[in-house]
């Protein structure tokens, strides 16, 4: 028989059709793991950054809305000129401006190329 994982407390062996061991968390680990999801402690805090062009963050709005409907807090870092695109956006809970964040940065994308 091969065993990929050894039993320990957080996970256990079980025997499969084919003869092979197959690990598995125990109990404890998954109860725990539900009482956490119960308790809301999965929630992140998430940043979206895109400073490319503006239809690649039209592209990422039904991120921020899978993310904030399953309870994460979004945020979004972007070029100036793209922030009216989420700007009444109830699923964003903070926008940046790049240029005010760090005027100096020189990176890529529609408004470096005018400056």
């Amino acid at each position: 028989m091969v065993s990929r994982c050894a039993p320990t407390a957080t996970f256990a062996t079980y025997p499969r059709p084919s003869g092979e061991q197959d690990c598995q968390p125990t109990e404890e680990v998954l109860a725990e793991a539900k009482r956490k999801r119960a308790a809301g402690s999965e929630r992140m805090r998430v940043l979206i950054i895109r400073i490319d062009h503006l239809g690649d963050l039209l592209l990422t709005t039904p991120l921020m809305r899978s993310l904030a409907k399953a309870g994460h807090t979004v945020e979004v870092l972007t070029r100036r000129a793209n922030l009216p695109v989420i700007q009444h956006n109830h699923h964003v809970a903070a926008r940046w401006a790049l240029e005010e964040l760090a005027p100096e940065f020189r990176g890529t994308g529609a408004s470096s190329a005018a400056g």
